[in-house]
């Protein structure tokens, strides 16, 4: 969930190895519930019962997380990150989970380092929070 850009179209990744990819234009246009609600009936299909969730703050949008390598506009916001970690540890067990590319030192300012860091840890502690 997040993806806003890379190297090879969205149907290369997926049909090379087999996943769904839900890019941030997908969470605005049809809704962070909807879309983890349809990823959950995928998962649940093949018989899915726990899950691993890494993180990469550079879904977010910059406005939001600047401190990381790629910080670029038209990401997720937090609330809707939420929704989905909300929406998949309601259906499954959470084994574990990281939170991955919070770059402090890289922001450009004071306060975008402050915000990575603070939306950073409030998601971190939503997935700790339901880990059992």
């Amino acid at each position: 969930f997040g993806i806003r850009s890379t190297g090879k179209s969205k149907e290369h990744w997926e049909s090379e190895f087999g996943l769904n990819q839900y890019w941030a234009k997908d969470v605005k246009e049809i809704g962070a519930k909807e879309l983890a609600q349809r990823a959950v009936s995928e998962l649940k299909s093949q018989g899915i019962d726990e899950i691993y969730i890494s993180f990469d703050i550079d879904a977010l949008d910059e406005s939001v997380a600047s401190a990381t390598g790629t910080p670029e506009p038209e990401g997720l916001m937090p609330h809707e990150c939420a929704i989905m970690i909300k929406e998949f540890t309601n259906e499954f067990n959470l084994t574990g989970a990281d939170m991955v590319e919070i770059a402090p030192l890289v922001g450009l300012s004071k306060e975008g380092s402050q915000t990575t860091l603070e939306v950073g840890a409030a998601m971190s502690a939503l997935m700790i929070e339901a880990m059992k």
